[in-house]
């Protein structure tokens, strides 16, 4: 995703804002944005609730299903001069009748194991909506998910909806209140299907495969730089190993093969026993197994062990 001045999840919530629902989804979406983003507030002429955001599209959804489900009261839209920690307008809907909100509540005792998956669909996008962010770096294979809700009972039914979905997640405490949370990336694919994303689903399995095929590269490349090293050691300690055999007079007590080694060793210092094996058969047309050329080795180096020290 290039960068932009909207996140990945704003990304996401758009795209859903925009779906349609029919009464019974929106009936569960509207209960779980309440439950978790609606504040009981009261003054000296009147009690309500409001429900406070950022994100506008947030407040027209909120809107369109409080008038398809035909709410009996007031409601009105206010936009704060308070910025957010991200320096965002926030708006709020002021809904002034709270027995309208209470009786929405008490009529309707969301069971999650009575739920279809429809209207377990639309619980969690309530959720995600209304508490919900998912995320994923450009720079590393870093991905996130979460939740956040002051009410732990809600989070534990929108993690009985995941497990149905088999998707794996947390709760845990966070700031005086309580995240459910993740961080596999194919929790996230499931979890954007789940909600309905699709356009979000595409761009972020798009960025999924390419980013799969960079850290691909990136194993094969290190396993290269690993392997011309170890060669490079190899070599060395071979080469360290037959000098000392010359400066120590046992280099003749090696069969041809094995001094026909030694010098293809001092010249190609770098060069791996594939290679000496191929220079056997090409310069001198002796066919060498990786066996035989791995005992020429092991018998240089016995012989340096015996007489390194004398």
């Amino acid at each position: 995703m290039e960068k932009s001045n909207i996140t990945f999840s704003e990304v996401v919530k758009n795209e859903i804002c925009h779906l349609e629902y029919n009464d019974e989804t929106a009936y569960m979406l509207l209960l779980s944005f309440l439950i978790n983003n609606s504040e009981f507030c009261m003054s000296s002429t009147s009690k309500g609730y409001i429900i406070h955001t950022h994100f506008l599209p947030n407040i027209r959804l909120i809107k369109t299903l409080l008038s398809q489900l035909k709410f009996q009261a007031k409601i009105e839209l206010v936009e704060s001069n308070i910025k957010t920690a991200s320096a965002k307008t926030k708006y709020a809907i002021e809904i002034d009748d709270y027995e309208v909100v209470d009786n929405f509540f008490h009529n309707y005792e969301y069971n999650i194991t009575k739920m279809n998956k429809d209207e377990q669909r639309a619980f969690v996008v309530g959720g995600f909506l209304s508490g919900g962010s998912v995320s994923y770096s450009t720079e590393k294979s870093n991905y996130h998910f979460e939740i956040r809700s002051r009410n732990k009972t809600y989070l534990q039914n929108i993690l009985t909806i995941f497990k149905k979905f088999n998707i794996e997640a947390n709760i845990v405490n966070y700031r005086n209140a309580y995240k459910l949370y993740f961080k596999k990336s194919e929790f996230i694919s499931d979890t954007l299907k789940l909600l309905g994303a699709h356009d979000a689903l595409y761009e972020f399995e798009d960025f999924r495969i390419q980013r799969d095929f960079i850290n691909s590269q990136q194993r094969l490349n290190n396993l290269d730089v690993s392997n011309i090293n170890k060669t490079v050691v190899a070599a060395n300690n071979q080469v360290k190993w037959i000098q000392t055999l010359i400066n120590k007079y046992a280099y003749d007590k090696l069969d041809n093969k094995t001094k026909i080694f030694c010098d293809i060793r001092l010249e190609e210092r770098e060069a791996s026993l594939e290679t000496i094996a191929q220079i056997f058969e090409e310069k001198y047309d002796i066919k060498l197994t990786k066996s035989s050329i791995n005992h020429m080795v092991r018998k240089i180096k016995s012989l340096y062990l015996q007489v390194k020290d004398k």
